[in-house]
């Protein structure tokens, strides 16, 4: 009898995120919206008729691909940076 193998429910490691320093500023949260599931909307990646659509595992893909394009244009703005001074 073969086993039906299934994937941890979180097995994807975080990518540690830069964080900007506003100066003390501290935004709003959302309180009555789950930002978690809208991020890939505001990003524009997703259309919010396409939300119903869409799996939990393409919601993990869709914020893996957002926090590795941050981190990289955040590593890149830290680069051009360092070859300026």
């Amino acid at each position: 009898m073969h086993r039906l193998q299934h994937h941890p429910f979180f097995y994807r490691r975080r990518i540690e995120r830069i964080e900007d320093d506003f100066g003390g500023f501290d935004g709003t949260d959302y309180p009555t919206l789950d930002a978690f599931l809208w991020r890939p909307v505001a990003a524009g990646i997703w259309k919010h008729r396409d939300m119903q659509d869409m799996t939990f595992h393409d919601l993990c893909d869709a914020h893996e691909f957002l926090d590795v394009k941050e981190k990289n244009e955040a590593d890149f703005r830290a680069w051009q940076k360092a070859q300026e001074g």
